[in-house]
């Protein structure tokens, strides 16, 4: 397994690795015989292959790309992509030189440059085809920046993402005047807030740098986890970390000392609370230690996992409002009881009115806890 890297400006901050790709073994002989007496089950192979034709289809008429071309992707193996503390990080399994890499089959021109002089390496990939321009670059660790230029005649919009360090996500579709733009604390957020969009238009773009990466079934775990801790969750663990936010600011060092102390040990689990916290209301002291909490914890923690991510973010009233929009009735339920909770009052929403009312509802929370929606 390579060696962990840390990474520049953020101390202390071990890494680890995915697991292996899956890999399926084909049926045996005795099975493929057994099939053939099966003529049902035939049927349902032959519908399910059908059904992944017309889905595979359907994306490319969205625009969106197959995977990169193998060689490619096997330079590609040098880097080492993972999501971490809700960002996209992008490290090096091994460092030296540069590599340029192209191809061109099937109407798509692509080129890879990998620049790996260090642990953290610079990614700059395009991709030119009869219905789009793609770029995708990454550097410094967590700059991530894609860019989908449609061409002329071709269905799809123009899209845009961009990460870049110590400020929000923001992905942005369309043009001027009707482009609309979302902008989240991670990425996290931003598929829990708009999954569709998400599903549909970004995630297919950001797999190219990983195969297998499989985010939007990351995100799916991750909410039912979200779901799971709320259940569980006490209602006085707010009030006490409450207490410890305040008492940053006594005049008492040796309390400052400890309530920074407390704050820490509490780990993952306090991220989405720290998160949540309008600094403006504190003073200068506990907006420097509420900050090198944050990175302290953040530092610590390896690649997200559904698990991982679920207690830094069940705390975090910006994800309840969000799952306040789900379909299902039980799920609108539980995201009141648990914004209600981290808010410590009731809220002016009702989970069981139609949708017309609670769209009215969600957009009138919004503004009370001042988190933008898209614009």
């Amino acid at each position: 397994m390579p060696t962990a890297t840390s990474r520049k400006g953020y101390p202390d901050m071990a890494c680890t690795h995915g697991t292996e790709p899956r890999h399926f073994r084909g049926d045996s002989d005795t099975d493929r015989f057994q099939l053939r007496r099966r003529a049902p089950w035939r049927l349902c192979r032959v519908v399910f292959f059908g059904l992944a034709i017309a889905a595979i289809s359907s994306t490319q008429a969205w625009g969106q790309t197959a995977p990169l071309s193998a060689n490619l992707a096997v330079h590609l193996q040098r880097v080492q992509v993972e999501v971490i503390g809700g960002r996209i990080w992008i490290l090096s399994r091994s460092q030296g030189g540069t590599i340029t890499s192209t191809s061109q089959r099937g109407g798509r021109e692509e080129r890879l440059r990998l620049s790996l002089h260090t642990g953290i390496p610079a990614i700059e990939y395009s991709l030119s085809s009869e219905m789009m321009d793609l770029t995708i670059s990454a550097r410094d660790g967590q700059y991530v920046h894609v860019v989908r230029e449609p061409k002329e005649g071709a269905t799809i919009e123009r899209l845009e993402f961009l990460q870049a360090p110590g400020e929000a996500v923001k992905l942005t579709l369309g043009r001027d005047p009707e482009k609309k733009t979302f902008q989240a604390p991670s990425l996290w957020h931003l598929l829990l807030e708009e999954p569709a969009i998400c599903r549909e238009q970004l995630i297919p773009l950001l797999e190219l740098l990983r195969p297998n990466w499989q985010l939007a079934a990351t995100a799916s775990e991750l909410e039912t986890e979200l779901s799971s801790l709320a259940l569980q969750r006490s209602h006085g663990r707010r009030a006490i970390w409450n207490q410890w936010v305040a008492r940053l600011g006594s005049d008492s060092f040796a309390q400052r000392e400890r309530a920074d102390r407390a704050l820490r040990q509490a780990g993952p689990a306090i991220l989405g609370y720290l998160h949540g916290i309008e600094l403006d209301r504190l003073d200068a002291e506990q907006r420097f230690r509420i900050r090198r909490i944050i990175a302290a914890i953040s530092s610590r923690e390896a690649e997200d996992t559904p698990q991982i991510a679920s207690r830094r973010l069940v705390a975090d009233p910006r994800v309840w409002l969000a799952l306040l929009k789900r379909p299902e009735l039980p799920a609108r339920r539980l995201a009141t009881e648990q914004l209600a909770r981290l808010l410590d009052r009731t809220i002016p929403f009702d989970p069981s009115a139609d949708a017309a009312t609670r769209q009215a509802q969600l957009d009138a929370l919004r503004e009370q806890l001042n988190f933008a929606p898209a614009n």
